[in-house]
């Protein structure tokens, strides 16, 4: 229910692509301008236009503006599977299956056979920050909401399966070259860990009490700022400042801090509050 009005999928799809357009492309949008300003990147109107309108993501996934954008264009690609994933769930379990396993698969494909251990991560940047290699992380996170939204597990083996994982993540080993944690075995075994620790936190409740817990939970809230402008912050306070001769990372890690605090709670959070009052005002009409 919205303010009354019973939604059906189409509208909560609706809400729910609304609320994701205010939440990301705003803040994408700034990054975007301040990596053409800071960077001083030659403008290419055709890919300004790919990255101002997140089709890069669906048509030239590698040619994202702001660093680390390319995950962003992910997003958006896997937010273009999602009412797909809603519709085959509800009305085709046999469908939905058998496109999972086409997903998994072509995460397999890309595991063992596309991405070649014997080449450098540089060499194939495009074929790795392609959405298709990522699709599965994503579908994987809507089987464990459509599987486990209404089971209930003890805490206390929540947490001890989440020491386990834990352990199993940072003690797994990998050998060679830093591509070697994305192909082969040894992905498939990351991801799998990955997906499980997500179950836990999804199922069981980690609350870390007074301020230690207030400041990771605003540290979770800015981390898309955190994520899109620290390249530019330590960009301008590497080349325009000399602190003592002190590491850069000493003082562009709390300056990041600070600006992406204040980019969530002056900038992000407006358009938050503009979405939700346009899906305000939709609800009130149906």
């Amino acid at each position: 229910h919205v303010y009354g009005a019973v939604e059906t999928n189409k509208e909560r799809i609706g809400r729910f692509f609304l609320k994701r357009f205010f939440r990301i492309y705003p803040l994408l949008w700034l990054a975007t301008l301040g990596t053409l300003i800071v960077f001083s990147t030659p403008l290419n109107w055709h890919k300004l236009l790919l990255n101002v309108t997140g089709l890069f993501g669906f048509i030239q996934w590698d040619g994202y503006i702001a660093t680390g954008a390319w995950s962003i264009g992910n997003e958006l690609v896997f937010y273009a599977f999602f009412p797909i994933f809603v519709h085959f769930s509800q009305k085709s379990k046999v469908a939905f299956y058998g496109i999972s396993a086409l997903i998994v698969g072509i995460g397999f494909y890309f595991a063992f056979f596309h991405l070649d251990p014997a080449l450098s991560f540089d060499e194939q940047w495009k074929d790795y920050v392609n959405p298709l290699n990522q699709l599965y992380l994503f579908l994987s996170g809507f089987w464990i909401g459509w599987l486990f939204s209404n089971s209930n597990f003890e805490a206390i083996w929540l947490r001890i399966a989440l020491v386990f994982l834990l352990a199993a993540f940072f003690y797994i080993p990998v050998n060679g070259p830093q591509l070697n944690l994305v192909v082969g075995a040894e992905r498939i075994i990351l991801s799998a860990v990955c997906i499980a620790i997500c179950l836990v936190f999804y199922k069981g409740k980690l609350e870390i009490p007074g301020w230690v817990g207030r400041f990771f939970s605003i540290l979770g809230e800015i981390s898309y700022s955190i994520y899109l402008l620290h390249p530019i912050v330590f960009w301008i306070l590497a080349n325009n400042l000399n602190l003592l001769g002190m590491d850069r990372l000493w003082y562009a890690l709390p300056a990041t801090l600070v600006v992406s605090f204040i980019s969530y709670f002056l900038f992000e959070k407006s358009f938050m509050r503009l979405g939700n009052f346009l899906i305000g005002k939709k609800a009130t009409s149906i």
